[in-house]
């Protein structure tokens, strides 16, 4: 069954689904998606998103006269957190200041787009990385994940909690553990 907040499309037949878009809605202003999604104009444009946060390196803004983007230009590779690190701070400033509906995307929508959302959620809601992961796992669809790699649990999602609550909810091997266990994160 598909959560409330979700809106999946599936383009074409279903032995190539070549289009696939996964479209989360998180809160109010905050909706969490894939390429797919990013480059479905009218999607978009129906569930009024005025602003695109482009986490990847090698997808482009499609729409830029229409949409405001912010891009961070990042491989999904667990060496490559420095560019969130150093952009961090105006990325979330770009999401919380608006008050507009904001897509943030990566090309699958699960690893550096789900970073970038749990550290928005942990801040904004002032939780824990547990429970930023509860919360963003209640609202997204039964077929999206939330699997930021390694090295962004490691280096980028462990130290924002720390420096939030002053020490982790959440250790590497439980998150290690938690993706053995088959678990939909």
């Amino acid at each position: 069954m598909e959560n409330k907040n979700s809106i999946v499309l599936f383009e074409g037949n279903n032995d190539n689904q070549t289009n696939n878009c996964l479209f989360d809605k998180i809160d109010k202003y905050i909706y969490i998606g894939n390429v797919d999604t990013a480059k479905n104009k009218e999607l978009l444009m129906q569930n009024g998103i005025k602003r695109i946060v482009n986490v990847t390196d090698n997808i482009p803004n499609f729409f830029e006269n229409e949409f405001e983007y912010f891009n961070l230009k990042v491989e999904d590779r667990r060496t490559k957190f420095k560019i969130i690190l150093e952009n961090l701070e105006n990325a979330l400033n770009f999401i919380e200041t608006s008050k507009k509906k904001t897509l943030i995307h990566c090309n699958a929508g699960t690893s550096r787009s789900a970073t970038i959302l749990l550290i928005y959620i942990m801040k904004v809601k002032n939780i824990t990385l547990k429970k930023a992961f509860e919360y963003v796992l209640n609202k997204r669809s039964t077929n999206s994940y939330t699997h930021p790699n390694i090295g962004f649990f490691q280096k980028i999602l462990l130290p924002f909690e720390k420096s939030l609550f002053n020490e982790n909810s959440l250790t590497l091997s439980d998150y290690q553990g938690m993706q053995c266990s088959g678990l939909r994160f």
